[in-house]
């Protein structure tokens, strides 16, 4: 999909969403008006039950908005089908969550490779990117381990790679650093601030994590469905890559 590059990655309007229980009902966005631009990381932090988690859902199209606009890449979701947003995703879009998700009986090397299989990636580049992925991520050497033989912080750079080798032009990652410790967390914050600024995509990542603050290019800041704050942070630059050794 070729998009201006005066064309946000991603562009929402006026989002309102609210879920029903019974007779109540909750209103968790509330008029959300929110960009995101290639080559930012922006995090997107607020309290429990401030309306992130929804939003990130809405933005990805993994669930309608009740009222609003979302655009991807300068395409209009609502008028999507499932098939067709699914497809979307499928193409131009990565996910990072909490948990890595990782198939057990599956080495990292083809806990990646499978992704690149199901998008279609011509056979004869899916082994070289694949292994690119895995060195880009620090894990070259750890290519060949099943998750059980993986530390905690070795699986969720994993799946940082499988969501990588795609190529994204958006990457949703909603806590990737709560379940790590300090050294692994600041690892993978340190690989998504890189795949904003060298691979150029637009990294929108839900988080209470403070420490991705000072590596963020934006903060949003949601509280009571709506946003408090928006401000922009002085960086410094990115390493090319992770080192092999970089955590343990």
């Amino acid at each position: 999909m070729l998009v201006s590059s005066d064309t946000p990655a991603l562009a929402a309007h006026g989002l309102f969403k609210s879920y029903s229980s019974g007779d109540s009902r909750m209103d968790i966005l509330k008029g959300i008006d929110l960009t995101a631009r290639c080559g930012e990381l922006t995090l997107l932090m607020g309290p429990s039950g401030s309306g992130k988690s929804t939003l990130m859902a809405v933005l990805a199209g993994l669930s309608r908005p009740d009222r609003g606009r979302v655009d991807i890449l300068g395409q209009p979701t609502g008028c999507l089908g499932d098939d067709e947003l699914t497809a979307i995703r499928l193409r131009h879009c990565g996910f990072i969550f909490q948990s890595p998700n990782l198939f057990g009986a599956l080495d990292a090397l083809d806990q990646v490779r499978l992704v690149l299989q199901m998008t279609g990636t011509p056979a004869a580049e899916i082994e070289a990117r694949a292994r690119r992925a895995l060195t880009e991520v620090g894990l070259a050497d750890r290519a060949h381990l099943k998750p059980a033989a993986l530390s905690g912080g070795e699986k969720q750079r994993v799946a940082i790679a499988r969501a990588l080798v795609k190529r994204p032009t958006l990457l949703f990652a909603d806590e990737p650093t709560s379940a790590l410790d300090r050294y692994n967390g600041d690892m993978v914050t340190l690989i998504l601030r890189r795949i904003a600024h060298l691979h150029r995509a637009a990294v929108l990542c839900v988080t209470h994590d403070s420490r991705l603050i000072a590596h963020a290019d934006r903060v949003v800041t949601i509280e009571d469905g709506r946003i408090l704050s928006d401000e922009r942070t002085g960086c410094a630059p990115s390493p090319d890559r992770v080192s092999d050794n970089a955590a343990p």
